[in-house]
């Protein structure tokens, strides 16, 4: 499969769009897994956006002992000899999810703290404005997923707690299935040769589905769902509508 990687949209929206880094320990020795999520904001309060699998995982190793802590990144990022951030931990207590093993839905939140909202500024992250997920137009031409495939992350060293951690933003075309179960359906239409070469997208999970607009003034960007699940023989991916977690999460803030 090829993802590019390079793309302006992918710029536009790279400031909003980061690793969800795992820390765990199992017979003491160090794992690390990710996953990708981005903030948006409701109601003034910072929230991560991710899939509720993630959200599950993490909660299973805190339940077993096991979790160290989360860390929220980009594409590169400094740690100590231990593996942590010099920035504050995701704290990972009381998610908003929405779904179950019933319905399949895959959305989830946890609140970002003031101490790591302002962190996260000061790296030039950039949240997703109420106006970009809300007020969604009903069609677009494309549609778009990006995220961070675990398949791509470099630790250095590359066993042990590292010093630093490496991950690539990779971007994927999709073109929109109609289907009627509420969730959002597409295939994956592969880049040009000059993409990246992946054969998994493991750690895109939580990762933006967004559509974009050109007009005179230049390119407007809606974040439309969440990217819960992909089939890798028949090159699909299934989401999540953002909209839906919003609304919840904005009902809980009034």
């Amino acid at each position: 499969m090829i993802l590019r990687g390079g793309s302006k949209i992918t710029k536009r929206l790279a400031r909003s769009v980061l690793t969800v880094y795992i820390h765990y320990k199992v017979a003491k020795n160090y794992h690390l897994t990710s996953a990708s999520g981005f903030p948006i904001v409701v109601g003034g309060q910072w929230w991560l956006v991710t899939a509720r699998h993630v959200v599950e995982l993490i909660a299973e190793l805190k339940k077993a002992n096991q979790l160290n802590r989360v860390m929220l990144g980009d594409a590169w990022v400094g740690l100590d000899g231990k593996g942590y951030q010099a920035q504050p931990p995701l704290e990972v207590d009381h998610p908003v999810e929405i779904g179950d093993d019933l319905n399949s839905i895959d959305l989830a939140a946890f609140k970002i703290r003031p101490l790591l909202v302002s962190s996260l500024k000061a790296g030039n992250t950039i949240a997703v404005a109420e106006s970009n997920w809300r007020q969604v137009p009903k069609h677009f031409k494309n549609y778009y997923l990006l995220g961070f495939p675990g398949e791509l992350m470099k630790k250095t060293p590359s066993s042990g707690a590292p010093t630093e951690i490496e991950a690539k933003r990779c971007l994927m075309r999709l073109k929109k299935i109609p289907t009627a179960d509420g969730r959002f359906h597409a295939s994956i239409c592969d880049g040009p040769k000059s993409g990246i070469m992946v054969s998994k997208i493991e750690g895109v999970s939580g990762g933006p589905i967004f559509g974009a607009k050109r007009f005179n003034n230049g390119v407007r960007i809606w974040v439309i769902a969440v990217q819960s699940s992909w089939d890798k023989s028949k090159k699909k991916v299934t989401g999540d509508y953002l909209v839906n977690l919003g609304d919840k999460l904005l009902k809980m803030q009034s």
